[in-house]
């Protein structure tokens, strides 16, 4: 859990950084450079999920067939998104 809001404190900082630099006062009202950026990192969110979807279902069919399980404390644990 800990880690989770370093994560998460951390994430925000540098959103923070990265809003600060790329939208720039010049480029008002239309911030092509700033947008451009955002939709960037908002396509290598949605292939993060995607790719996270896939990893994790397979680990999931893999425990369901008993070739391994996921976390050995917990044989019945299961990812999920």
């Amino acid at each position: 859990m800990s880690v989770a809001a370093v994560l998460n404190i951390a994430g925000g900082t540098i959103g923070g950084l990265l809003g600060s630099t790329i939208y720039v006062e010049k480029e008002a009202p239309k911030y092509p450079s700033g947008l451009g950026a955002t939709m960037a990192l908002q396509v290598c969110l949605l292939g993060s999920c995607v790719l996270a979807w896939v990893v994790f279902g397979r680990a999931n069919r893999r425990a369901d067939r008993g070739e391994g399980d996921i976390v050995s404390e917990y044989p019945r644990w299961r990812w999920t998104l």
